[in-house]
């Protein structure tokens, strides 16, 4: 197995955590979570297909100007249709 490739699989999936809805059909992300994720007041849900991402509003917008048209778009991709 490749070392990097493992570390990251336990940085994602190390820190998953079974939740339940509350009565009013929320999650409560435990504070563990919300502290590495840097979630504050205002979040972004992001769709991923059968997934979903909770970002913080700030470090999305932050993510969305680092990108750039200049990335390399990798040749699977291009071949995508959605």
């Amino acid at each position: 197995m490749n070392k990097a490739a493992r570390r990251l699989q336990r940085l994602l999936l190390g820190h998953a955590t079974p939740l339940e809805l509350d009565s009013a059909g929320r999650i409560l992300v435990p504070p563990t979570l919300r502290s590495y994720a840097r979630l504050e007041k205002k979040l972004m849900l992001i769709g991923q297909g059968k997934k979903l991402e909770l970002w913080s509003e700030e470090r999305w917008f932050a993510w969305l100007d680092e990108s750039s048209d200049e990335d390399e778009m990798p040749p699977e991709m291009e071949a995508l249709s959605l």
